[in-house]
């Protein structure tokens, strides 16, 4: 999915956010089904960014954090993409950080 990105806004610090921000907020607060749609939308580069921000945005706080690691992990199962996105950028550091959260959830609910 295309978006128009500003001749100015190439070197933002926000560009990632850019890239995916109005097919979030086109979704925000739709059912899940509606979130699907528009994520089998996307390039591979964009399902990265879509998930890691819908997953970043929700968690303020440690508590936030936890829930939501558990629920991509156990409810939406979207955590292997979340760890493919990071991937997909090269951010094998990123990946390992997610493979240990995941273990810790895992074992936590054991």
């Amino acid at each position: 999915m295309k978006v128009k990105i500003k001749q100015e806004d190439i070197q933002s610090f926000n560009l990632s956010w850019l890239c995916v921000q109005p097919m979030l907020l086109a979704v925000r607060g739709k059912d899940l089904k509606t979130k699907l749609d528009m994520y089998n939308q996307l390039n591979e580069g964009q399902k990265g960014l879509f998930l890691f921000y819908s997953f970043h945005n929700h968690t303020k706080t440690m508590a936030e954090f936890y829930w939501f690691a558990a629920y991509n992990i156990n409810d939406l199962q979207s955590w292997k993409g979340i760890w493919n996105g990071v991937l997909y950028y090269n951010d094998n550091r990123m990946a390992d950080l997610l493979d240990k959260i995941k273990l810790l959830i895992e074992n936590r609910n054991k």
